[in-house]
């Protein structure tokens, strides 16, 4: 999901969890399971490594970098992390829980808009709760049930 508040994207992980058939809870990712489901144990630059891979990420100077929007997590299978996870580089900004969520929201991983040096899974940048940018995503996690 892209072009949402942080405000909104809670909004949406509260309903997930209410409407979850098997009573998951929904919610954004801390800073550091954005960062581990990244770039795993070892902190890898990018998701698959530590070397900028054009086919494996959606920024410029990357794949189809001439498009001038975000592509389908799906669309780039190469760019999976040791975790199976799609697109933590480039694509859209992904928001972090913190601390300071009530003032200022982190968000990690550059977007389609950024080039290599900002689409990395180090990057990070912030904004204000209430801020709508296309630049900018959610991608939530899951708890099951028995894990609550």
């Amino acid at each position: 999901i892209f072009g949402i508040s942080y405000v909104v994207a809670s909004a949406y992980a509260r309903w997930r969890t209410a409407s979850d058939p098997v009573n998951g809870t929904w919610r954004l990712p801390t800073a550091q399971e954005w960062e581990l489901a990244a770039a795993g144990p070892a902190g890898r630059v990018y998701p698959w490594g530590n070397s900028f891979d054009g086919e494996r990420i959606r920024c410029r100077g990357g794949k189809d970098s001439e498009q001038e929007y975000w592509r389908a997590v799906s669309d780039l299978p190469g760019g999976a992390s040791l975790a199976g996870s799609l697109q933590m580089a480039g694509n859209v900004w992904e928001f972090a829980r913190s601390p300071n969520s009530q003032d200022w929201i982190e968000f990690r991983g550059g977007s389609f808009g950024d080039d290599r040096n900002w689409a990395r899974v180090a990057a990070r940048g912030g904004y204000v709760p209430r801020i709508v940018d296309a630049y900018q995503g959610v991608r939530l996690v899951v708890a099951p049930a028995e894990v609550r």
